[in-house]
């Protein structure tokens, strides 16, 4: 009788410790479960960070092209700059030039007209 009461003990015992193990169990396929989330998360942000890093790498690939053509532009600007400089300047000197031309006639054609009116005088003159 003894025996059989402490086998249903130790039946329960370990029934108990049966449903016990399949906590666990549960548990731990639940954690694994939530870990390989988890993991998937982190693969994805991989996955995604490195796409970044082959695009900032092929910016950076072509940094020194873009580089030598903003020189290229900035030198034959300078370039340009420079023809309309001296274009201006030229410009500057032709119209100085035509100032002075300008005011040399127009003195000469003061003259002219200062002789003329006292030619006319003097005609004037010579007929009274």
């Amino acid at each position: 009788q003894k025996h059989i009461e402490s086998s249903k003990e130790e039946i329960q015992r370990n029934e108990k410790l049966l449903e016990e193990l399949r906590e666990e169990l549960a548990d731990s396929e639940e954690s694994e479960r939530t870990l390989q989330d988890v993991v998937a998360l982190h693969e994805a942000s991989i996955k995604a960070l490195k796409k970044e890093l082959d695009t900032a790498t092929t910016k950076v690939a072509e940094l020194p092209k873009l580089i030598h053509q903003v020189e290229a532009f900035k030198s034959e600007s300078q370039g340009k700059i420079d023809e309309v400089t001296k274009e201006l300047e030229d410009t500057k000197k032709s119209l100085k030039e035509s100032v002075e031309v300008c005011m040399q006639q127009r003195s000469e054609i003061a003259q002219k007209d200062a002789l003329s009116r006292e030619n006319k005088s003097l005609a004037e003159k010579l007929q009274l």
